[in-house]
């Protein structure tokens, strides 16, 4: 379905994603305790860009996986009945019951 190609490009975006997460957080850590020099301190600048990046990541998360789920189990229902897996009676799937 997918080449390599396409799935080394994936793997990339996806180790680039969470080394800036990692970093980003990284950073707040260790600058979070640091001398303010003031209103325009470039440091709490940059710690409230990344807690609105972080911030934003974490609705993104949310709306993605309340898409996702949705039709991962759609997905899941339509190949279980296709492969003819489906709980049906036994009318609908002509077994004999000898008693």
């Amino acid at each position: 379905m997918f080449t390599n190609k396409q799935r080394r490009t994936a793997l990339a975006v996806c180790i680039g994603i969470v080394a800036i997460v990692l970093l980003s957080m990284a950073f707040v850590a260790v600058e979070s305790d640091h001398q303010c020099t003031g209103p325009d301190c470039p440091v709490c600048a940059s710690l409230q860009a990344v807690a609105e990046g972080m911030n934003q990541l974490g609705l993104g998360l949310i709306m993605v996986s309340a898409v996702a789920a949705p039709i991962s189990v759609m997905s899941c229902y339509r190949i279980r009945t296709a492969q003819g897996s489906s709980c049906g009676t036994p009318v609908d799937r002509k077994v004999r019951m000898n008693d």
